[in-house]
């Protein structure tokens, strides 16, 4: 129903259970997948096969072959992959993740796309969704992920949540729905940010969030003016391109 591509670096194969048990027996399964390095769950056919987002988004509510299955509809559940080091989840939507903490420990790099996720906190905590859990907890951050793909949604704010991802040195936010930027300042450690294709237009104050960055996409936006980006005094590169830019200085 739903494409899974699952790899890890100690099992070639899927292990089968001994012909001997009566019964059937999943506890392989659970063990192959608690040894998972990398996971990637796309709840639709051919994805590579959707030239747009919103081709892809129009699939997942649409039945699956003569069955009254909809793809958005699907859960998925991971508390078996403790293991994994990283993860996509292309095109879920944030309320059917269910026990995200458990492979929060792990992960390292990040992607979550074409959802409709309209803020970070849907896609950071979204067993929150389900808790009405509202207030960020130290114990409930991505302690090791260094790239972070948030790209490709529908967000446009960047609440409280951000502060869960300490460790990001690599941020995708492109092709969203952004008009400022903020939460940011405690990311200590962020190094690239990709803003491409959103809606901003204003780059005032923006050193007090971007105090370390090196690297910066603003392409595709609204900017009229750069003012606000010589005090960024850690920018090295910035794409600018397809913008409004009415004064250079």
């Amino acid at each position: 129903m739903f494409q899974l591509h699952a790899i890890s670096n100690r099992l070639r194969r899927l292990p089968c259970p001994s012909f001997e048990l009566p019964t059937a027996d999943f506890s392989h399964v659970l063990d192959f997948c608690g040894q998972l390095e990398s996971l990637k769950v796309v709840p639709a056919r051919g994805f590579g096969d959707f030239s747009t987002k919103e081709e892809f988004l129009q699939h997942l509510i649409n039945p699956i072959a003569t069955s009254n299955i909809l793809p958005s509809t699907l859960t998925f559940d991971l508390v078996p992959f403790t293991s994994v080091t990283s993860l996509e989840l292309i095109g879920i939507v944030p309320q059917n993740i269910e026990n995200c903490e458990a492979v929060k420990q792990n992960v390292v790099n990040l992607c979550v796309k074409n959802t409709r996720a309209n803020n970070t906190m849907q896609i950071l905590m979204p067993d929150s969704i389900h808790n009405e859990v509202s207030i960020i907890h130290e114990n409930q951050s991505w302690k090791k992920v260094t790239y972070a793909d948030l790209g490709n949604n529908d967000l446009w704010t960047l609440d409280e949540s951000m502060a869960l991802l300490p460790y990001v040195e690599d941020l995708r936010l492109n092709n969203n729905m952004i008009r400022t930027i903020k939460n940011l300042k405690t990311l200590y450690n962020l190094k690239h940010l990709d803003l491409g294709g959103n809606l901003i237009e204003n780059l005032k104050g923006w050193h007090v969030e971007l105090g370390n960055v090196e690297s910066l996409n603003l392409s595709s936006n609204k900017i009229k003016s750069l003012e606000g980006l010589s005090r960024l005094k850690s920018l090295k590169n910035i794409d600018l391109s397809w913008n409004c830019i009415e004064d250079i200085a």
